[in-house]
């Protein structure tokens, strides 16, 4: 009889962290990839739900990892030489419950920080330059309330 304890406790520990891990994909960062120009000027996606926010963005920097989610995406700009002079870039991110909020950041391909938008607003929105090149538009979840979010990147004229 003793040994049936430990069996029984091995096999619901094993449902358990099967469990477990089910809930950790669900709340998995995303990868993907987006390209804008001149013929394709928008591109969108769609990320979440997150139950547990990202609270690194409070003391500095994003941190992504298993623990505290961001979702990633390439996102390609492919326009000529000059088109910024009448255009911006347009990158937001958007969600349903007003209450919610996740936060946007766009890296270049070195990994520096091009711009970021971390207010309560919904949609939160960034506008800079459109140079070609590839960048990383990074969305974390600073108070996401189990919430999907949707995300966009666009060309716009001035």
């Amino acid at each position: 009889m003793s040994a049936r304890v430990p069996r029984r406790l091995a096999a619901v520990t094993a449902v358990f962290l099967v469990a477990l891990a089910g809930a950790t994909r669900a709340e998995a960062a995303t990868t993907g990839a987006a390209t804008v120009s001149p013929t394709n000027s928008s591109s969108t996606w769609n990320g979440g739900p997150y139950l547990m926010p990202n609270l690194s963005t409070y003391v500095g920097d994003p941190v992504c990892n298993q623990v505290m989610r961001c979702d990633d995406v390439t996102l390609t700009v492919d326009v000529p030489s000059g088109y910024a002079a009448g255009h911006d870039l347009q990158v937001a991110v958007g969600w349903s419950a007003s209450v919610a909020d996740y936060d946007l950041y766009l890296y270049d391909s070195a990994g520096r920080e091009v711009a970021r938008a971390t207010s309560n607003a919904d949609p939160e929105m960034l506008f800079v330059p459109p140079v070609s090149g590839r960048y990383t538009v990074r969305v974390v979840p600073s108070n996401p309330l189990n919430q999907p979010y949707w995300a966009a990147a666009a060309l716009v004229s001035k």
